[in-house]
């Protein structure tokens, strides 16, 4: 049987709901898996960490539907575009990382420039939505998370809480289970650039907000947490912040392409 609190982590990956069990449409652009997200209406934010003030909830509204990356790019795309790879974990199958905000912005420039897309980063808004894949829950504060199921740092677990085997490094993307839109890696493996720099949420909802190109922001966004995240952190509501002149290895980003 699996233990309750592990059940109620499957539970909040997935994201359960009468939306979200609709089969998700894939296609394939340029060599990149892509996955349909519908337009939609969801609750952004949340009132349960310690930046609630900052990251306050608020209804948004998206209008348009857009195509998400079904993975985290991977080295081997980055490679085929930009002729090189700084990763560190060297592996064509693992998501590119150790780049800075800049360098993905020409990559995506680069794409574009062949005739692709039109490709972009998604908005904070467009992410966070996928990442909930159509479901108003975010995963229970007493979960047991598991790196059976998300690539995160699990050297110190909650309280009452098992200690499972975890890795120091990222792995090959899709190794873990997908959310129920068909997205894989939306938590840990890599954390994921935005397009949005950071700033407090409003308190009134919105339509289409974004994208913020980060300008006069503090620092850029980035989603979903990492391999070197820790619990609190693998829930779709969590954000955290990239220096526009730091690269590390544990930010990679994923890629929307806009419909037509």
């Amino acid at each position: 049987m699996i233990p309750v609190k592990i059940s109620m982590l499957l539970a909040a990956l997935t994201f359960i709901s009468p939306v979200a069990m609709a089969a998700p449409e894939a296609r394939t652009f340029d060599g990149i898996e892509f996955v349909w997200i519908p337009a939609g209406t969801f609750t952004m934010g949340t009132t349960k960490d310690h930046y609630s003030s900052r990251n306050r909830e608020h209804q948004v509204t998206l209008t348009k539907g857009f195509w998400l990356g079904k993975y985290e790019l991977t080295q081997a795309q980055w490679q085929k575009v930009m002729g090189d790879n700084p990763a560190h974990f060297r592996d064509p199958r693992r998501p590119v990382e150790s780049i800075k905000i800049s360098q993905v912005k020409e990559y995506i420039h680069r794409l574009n420039g062949k005739g692709k897309g039109p490709y972009r980063l998604p908005t904070e808004a467009e992410w966070e939505y996928a990442a909930r894949a159509g479901s108003p829950q975010v995963a229970p504060e007493d979960r047991c998370p598991s790196t059976r199921e998300v690539n995160f740092y699990d050297e110190h677990p909650a309280e009452g809480c098992p200690l499972y085997k975890w890795r120091n490094w990222t792995m090959p993307v899709g190794s873990f289970p997908a959310n129920t839109w068909g997205l894989y890696d939306m938590l840990g493996n890599v954390t994921e650039y935005v397009q949005d720099g950071l700033w407090n949420y409003p308190t009134e909802a919105q339509v289409d907000p974004g994208p913020d190109d980060g300008t006069g922001a503090w620092d850029h966004v980035v989603r979903g947490g990492g391999y070197r995240s820790w619990h609190g952190e693998i829930t779709p509501t969590y954000r955290d912040k990239v220096p526009d002149d730091r690269q590390w290895d544990y930010v990679g980003f994923r890629l929307v392409r806009e419909a037509p």
